[in-house]
């Protein structure tokens, strides 16, 4: 059993509609239960799909209409989160969760929400930091956002190193870490000071509502927030006649992925080999060295310094059932991916000859 999602479209004559299934080409991926859940924002275009068969998933359909009865584009996601989803509402451009976490030291029940729409920025940013709960540190030792900050010089406990220890508030709006049981808390610069945006802080140790980091960093700009990975997987490239039927009497040799991205900083590209190695290649915003295999095509004079648009090219060559492509991102940095292109050689199968 699974779970079918349909939306009724104008067909032919006044006020008669047809049931379009929105989820044929996923019919196994949204498991069925007695309790699923679906919210929209069509402003958006954007939907989202829960089953409490599958507690930690949240599905996600992306799609961009040309008309009422025609889409431009329709992709589905899994969205994978460490607690398990309780109840969800959209409101406006913002998904609510009801959040149940639970681990060896406690448990705890959330209210999270996540903001959609373009356009979106920090304060004080180009760009949007990419991590999960994220809260703001602004600075200069004050208490007003849940977090007091105390300095440690040549603190013996470290070997002699400076140590800045922040403290988070255990009640109010911002009381909602526990660094000693959410072990996947990191700390980011928030702004480009000397240190580029985005960049990690060594965390030393770790204690209930507190957190040490090396060095003194009690008057930065800082985000506090949990990474998480962004991932998308290929799937098995087939040419197709002209009525989209898949040509499987054809063997398909893959040469080159081009990939198009938009206001970027970071993400890699993976190529895993059947049978062989596997293949890595980053692009971490370096207009010239940063891919390692080919120039970066497409910058202009409008990119600005953090963020990058432009096109890539990956060498494949390998057999389209032997090779499988997936896009990667474990930092806090963006990468909006547009499109994907293929290069590829048909090369016709021929059958067993000869005598033996």
């Amino acid at each position: 059993d699974y779970v079918g999602l349909r939306e009724l479209m104008p067909y032919g004559e006044l006020n008669n509609f047809a049931p379009v299934d929105l989820t044929q080409n996923v019919p196994r991926l949204i498991a069925q239960d007695e309790n699923v859940r679906v919210v929209a924002n069509p402003n958006d275009g954007i939907l989202f799909v829960h089953s409490s068969s599958t507690p930690n998933s949240l599905f996600a359909l992306k799609y961009l209409k040309s008309s009422d009865t025609e889409y431009s584009y329709a992709g589905w996601s899994e969205w994978k989160f460490s607690g398990e989803i309780q109840d969800m509402a959209m409101l406006n451009e913002t998904l609510y969760l009801v959040m149940y976490y639970a681990n060896d030291l406690q448990t705890n029940t959330s209210l999270e929400k996540i903001r959609f729409g373009p356009g979106q920025v920090d304060s004080g940013s180009n760009m949007l930091m990419h991590v999960d709960r994220k809260l703001y540190y602004a600075g200069n030792a004050s208490s007003a956002d849940g977090i007091t900050a105390t300095v440690t010089s040549n603190n013996p406990s470290y070997g002699g190193q400076d140590t800045t220890t922040f403290t988070f508030a255990v009640g109010g709006s911002n009381g909602r870490y526990d660094p000693d049981s959410s072990p996947n808390l990191q700390v980011y610069t928030a702004v480009d000071t000397g240190v580029a945006e985005g960049t990690p802080l060594t965390v030393l140790a770790r204690a209930v509502n507190s957190l040490i980091v090396r060095g003194v960093v009690n008057e930065a700009l800082l985000w506090f927030g949990v990474p998480y990975t962004f991932k998308w997987s290929a799937n098995r490239v087939l040419p197709r006649v002209q009525d989209g039927t898949p040509m499987h009497g054809r063997r398909t040799v893959n040469s080159e992925a081009r990939i198009n991205f938009d206001r970027s900083r970071y993400f890699s590209v993976v190529l895993e080999h059947k049978a062989g190695n596997s293949y890595t290649t980053t692009f971490d915003n370096d207009a010239d060295s940063s891919v390692g295999v080919g120039p970066v095509e497409g910058f202009g004079a409008e990119d600005i310094a953090d963020l990058k648009s432009g096109t890539i090219k990956i060498p494949m060559h390998g057999a389209s059932h032997n090779l499988r492509m997936s896009i990667q991102n474990d930092s806090p940095y963006p990468s909006n991916i547009t499109g994907i292109e293929w290069v590829s050689t048909q090369n016709r199968q021929s059958g067993v000859s000869g005598v033996f």
